[in-house]
């Protein structure tokens, strides 16, 4: 085994060794060493910041415990090199299609060499491998190659969501993290001052990276108000969607879910008004921005893209007629956008005014940003176009 390799794999051990304290073992632990034991491989997705990773730590660290070998790769080639016939080995590739969007045409048979390893694994009982992969990656290597959306890697996918996180989950990662953390102790109070705890644990927006996040002193030691400070990360998850948002996902997509936002007084949104605002968006893009339309930023491709990362998609059966519906993954996501949109990009809500198709739109745009539109009014000429 090249020492690089071997290096890295025994940092990752020893990592791993020293944040499995925070781990919580629930039912999403059970299934997924049940599907790993019995397909050999595990392929783990989900949502930024649910907690993917410390799931891939502690099945790694059950089998550390076994004796078997860590080897920590970052590419499938590594994988193959250190792979040994007769020996104990668990391979660990974390983010395994990587941190943006996979570009299969540059990597020659990058796809072949992921599915040739896993069907490998899968044909060897002493060998395991942890893949994890955000949602949205996933969606968008299967589009992209035929070997990947027609392999077995879906036989063994587990998706954590944060639904199957129950109250005392929660409070169990959340208590976890305070007894581990660099907080001092006056800050660790503030949870358990007028049961603090049960605002966070019952927040929305609760999220295992946010936890993470307000629980390092190097993050809050500036904050006046601690307890205010809190209920600000939870009610603006920026932590957990900007970069995903910014560098994961396609132009269109961002699109998409500002279309999203604008429909958003809606809990859910028909795909009709749904679609018809999108392609609206799109012509005007064509028209002011030398955009183009292509096959790839259909609304269909653009909504696989999405589908099960941002947003998801939903058949409801009527009596007379069934209804294709969409609304957000989670509350969070809406959350983030209209922050986002706010601080970092004001100028797509006027975008989302000229494009607009439905009185809808327009109500939303009005009721989040009446007073920075008027703001923004006194302070620019104003054109036709506004």
């Amino acid at each position: 085994m090249k020492n690089s390799i071997k290096g890295r794999s025994e940092f990752a051990g020893s990592e791993i060794k020293n944040k499995i304290k925070l781990f919580i073992p629930s039912k999403e632990y059970d299934s997924s060493i049940k599907i790993l034991n019995s397909k050999n491989f595990l392929l783990i997705t989900g949502e930024p910041g649910i907690g993917k990773t410390m799931l891939a730590n502690m099945l790694t660290y059950q089998f550390l415990a076994k004796n078997f070998e860590l080897i920590y790769v970052t590419e499938i080639k590594e994988a193959e090199e250190a792979y040994e016939n007769g020996k104990k080995q668990i391979f660990y590739f974390d983010d395994f299609l990587g941190a943006i969007t996979l570009d299969l045409t540059s990597s020659r048979n990058a796809d072949a060499a992921i599915v040739n390893f896993i069907e490998r694994i899968r044909k060897d009982k002493q060998k395991r491998l942890i893949l994890t992969c955000r949602t949205t990656i996933l969606n968008q290597a299967k589009e992209k190659s035929d070997k990947l959306n027609n392999s077995n890697i879906d036989i063994a996918n587990h998706e954590v969501k944060i639904g199957d996180y129950g109250n005392l989950d929660k409070a169990k990662i959340l208590y976890n993290h305070i007894f581990f953390s660099n907080l001092t102790e006056e800050l660790k109070i503030v949870f358990f001052k007028n049961e603090f705890y049960w605002k966070v644990i019952k927040h929305r927006n609760y999220n295992p990276r946010l936890i993470q996040f307000f629980t390092n002193i190097e993050k809050v030691n500036n904050e006046k108000s601690y307890e205010t400070a809190i209920i600000n990360y939870l009610d603006n998850p920026e932590q957990v969607w900007e970069q995903s948002f910014e560098i994961q996902i396609s132009h269109t997509s961002q699109i998409f879910l500002s279309i999203m936002v604008s429909l958003s007084s809606f809990y859910v949104i028909d795909e009709y008004r749904l679609k018809k605002a999108y392609n609206a968006r799109l012509d005007y893009e064509v028209k002011n921005n030398n955009f183009t339309k292509t096959y790839n930023n259909t609304f269909e491709k653009t909504v696989k893209e999405l589908q099960n990362a941002f947003i998801k998609r939903y058949i409801r059966k009527y009596e007379n007629f069934n209804s294709i519906e969409y609304r957000f993954l989670n509350p969070s996501i809406q959350d983030f956008l209209v922050y986002y949109f706010n601080k970092k990009n004001f100028e797509e809500y006027f975008t989302i005014l000229k494009t607009a198709v439905f009185l809808n739109n327009l109500k939303v745009i009005s009721q989040q940003n009446l007073t920075r539109v008027k703001r923004y009014y006194s302070q620019v000429k104003i054109t036709k176009d506004y």
